[in-house]
């Protein structure tokens, strides 16, 4: 005759079964799921990007700048040109913009974009398009494979600009390379950040989603459903609401499953 099963083991049955439903789903979408997140995080932030720059101040320094992005931006020889940041989606037959130059490789467009910039940023670092100037600048030596030359940028930039428009995309771009180094942990602190200084139209939903799976790729489930639980609440129609729902699904399963059992009552003495 078949042991009785107690509550504990029927819910871990329960339990497991949830998991084996959602690890499924999971292992079919996870891979479209972290590439919406990073495909997603980097079309909103280049399009808030975009913004600050058009909204930059003298003329003759948004000019400058505008001539530097063209190079950043310029298509390769045999390349289509691409949409502008934050035109992506839109039905543009071609780019309403388009860049002047046109480069061989990409090593040659990424010297030239980095002289010009660098040279902004230099000349006027305390100025809307200085400062834009050293973030693209940054992102162009990540670009070249000078990673920590970037992350000293960014973290100059950080440090000595006070708009939270400007200073959160630098801290932005360095989570970025602070993740792809393998220092998650430094990920999270640096976008931390941001939460705890928010600009007008950043892509908060899409710092959460990062800051989640960033949490989870570091071992806290925890912390990774905290962000989690904030997107879904603060943003229901949010693209990526009805897969993180799922995510959530599956972590508060493993983490019920992974919960020590309580301990028993203690006897009573006989009276």
């Amino acid at each position: 005759m078949a042991a009785k099963l107690t509550r504990k083991e029927i819910q871990q049955d329960r339990i497991r079964a949830v998991l084996e439903d959602v690890y499924r789903w999971l292992t079919r979408n996870t891979v479209f799921l972290g590439a919406a997140v990073a495909i997603f995080a980097l079309i909103v932030v280049a399009g808030y990007g975009w913004r600050l720059y058009q909204e930059s101040a003298t003329s003759e320094q948004q000019a400058r700048l505008g001539e530097a992005l063209q190079v950043f931006h310029a298509p390769l020889e045999g390349e289509e040109e691409s949409v502008e940041p934050g035109h992506e989606g839109h039905d543009h037959a071609t780019n309403p913009h388009p860049s002047k130059y046109r480069f061989a490789s990409a090593e040659e467009r990424n010297q030239k974009a980095l002289e010009t910039l660098t040279a902004l940023a230099e000349e006027d670092p305390d100025s809307r398009p200085g400062q834009l100037a050293s973030y693209y600048r940054a992102i162009t030596l990540e670009r070249m494979g000078r990673s920590d030359e970037a992350e000293t940028v960014l973290r100059e930039l950080i440090a000595d600009v006070e708009l939270p428009e400007v200073s959160n995309l630098a801290r932005h771009q360095l989570g970025a390379i602070l993740v792809g180094q393998g220092k998650r942990q430094e990920a999270i602190e640096v976008w931390k950040q941001i939460l705890d200084n928010p600009a007008p139209n950043f892509p908060r939903d899409q710092l959460l989603a990062r800051l989640g799976q960033a949490s989870e790729k570091a071992g806290q489930p925890e912390a990774a459903l905290d962000y989690y639980r904030k997107l879904v609440a603060e943003f229901p129609s949010a693209p990526l609401t009805r897969d993180l729902e799922r995510r959530i699904d599956y972590l508060e399963a493993v983490l019920e499953l992974e919960a020590p059992e309580e301990a028993p009552p203690p006897e009573q003495p006989e009276s």
